[in-house]
């Protein structure tokens, strides 16, 4: 996934016990979630790119504006 999104910040946290879910952050406080268990790697990676495209679709503040690269 860093691979083919060298820009973006992605951290992994191990935890026994939990189940896995991805977390993003958005300006201004906004966040989302989504569960990853079951999901093969082809299933991790749409789940994750839903919410970046959700992020994409949301205004950016001018915190982030330029921070990131844009999707093209």
């Amino acid at each position: 996934m860093k691979q083919s999104n060298p820009g973006f910040p992605l951290l992994v946290r191990e935890a026994d016990g939990t189940p896995p879910i991805a977390y993003a952050r958005y300006d201004k406080g906004a966040e989302a979630s989504a569960a990853l268990g079951g999901l093969d790697a082809a299933g991790v990676e749409a789940t994750v790119g839903g919410l970046v495209a959700k992020g994409e679709a949301m205004p950016r503040g001018a915190e982030s504006a330029g921070a990131l690269p844009q999707a093209g």
